[in-house]
């Protein structure tokens, strides 16, 4: 069995007087762009520590499945079902936002002279 793969962190922590800390990192973090992160997060006269830790990879694994032609059919009309309720979701969001829209002009709005307003 081979070694699980491992990958190296760096995070960045800032611990305040009061105990109050905080932690900052990713991957491709340039810098002490993490550092600055983290001691924005605490009170002023903070300490400032590395946190470097070797952690491994999460292990995917496969399994061997198959479906059947009725449970694809089934999965097939429940997206479609799905994106109807996702279609009919945004229709009334947008018909809502009109809705405001509507409300907000006639609330903000004062027609000069020679406008007719519809």
């Amino acid at each position: 069995m081979s070694e699980p793969k491992t990958i190296t962190v760096r995070i960045a922590v800032a611990v305040d007087a009061e105990g109050k800390w905080f932690a900052s990192g990713w991957h491709d973090a340039r810098g002490n762009d993490a550092m600055t992160a983290a001691s924005e997060q605490v009170a002023l006269g903070e300490a400032r520590y590395w946190v470097t830790a070797e952690l491994p990879l999460p292990m995917v694994t496969e399994v061997p499945g198959t479906i059947s032609d009725s449970e694809l059919t089934d999965l097939a009309a429940f997206g479609n079902d799905l994106r109807r309720e996702e279609m009919f979701s945004c229709a009334v969001l947008v018909q809502k936002a009109v809705e405001e829209l509507r409300r907000y002009r006639a609330a903000h709005s004062t027609p000069s002279a020679g406008t007719v307003q519809v």
